[in-house]
């Protein structure tokens, strides 16, 4: 169990570092973002179908995905950041993060 919940809190805090410098006004439309990150939000709506089944079975590796870990550490550091490419991958993390609010209750 202490290694699932280093894991999990080395993923929160990544996906946290990686919202610092996002801000409302900066977001970007669904229509607008890259066609990889629409298909992601796509698929974290098939993943919050699965959450409360997850957090109830303490099972919160089942919520994270290696996929959005590999895509948002390559574009953080490929990517001007004032550019929509840079800015488009950080909605995933911050819609997640907002499914994630319980995990926190967990991890403090």
């Amino acid at each position: 169990m202490s290694d699932i919940y280093r894991k999990l809190r080395g993923t929160l805090r990544f996906l946290l570092g990686n919202l610092h410098d996002w801000k409302a006004e900066n977001a970007i439309e669904y229509d607008e973002l890259l066609e990889i990150d629409q298909h992601a939000l796509f698929q974290l709506e098939s993943v919050v179908k699965n959450i409360k089944e997850s957090y109830e079975s303490y099972q919160f590796f089942k919520i994270l995905s290696k996929f959005l870990y590999r895509q948002l550490s390559l574009l953080k550091f490929l990517n001007n950041p004032h550019s929509s490419s840079h800015r488009s991958p950080k909605k995933l993390p911050r819609n997640m993060n907002f499914r994630l609010d319980r995990g926190r209750l967990y991890t403090s």
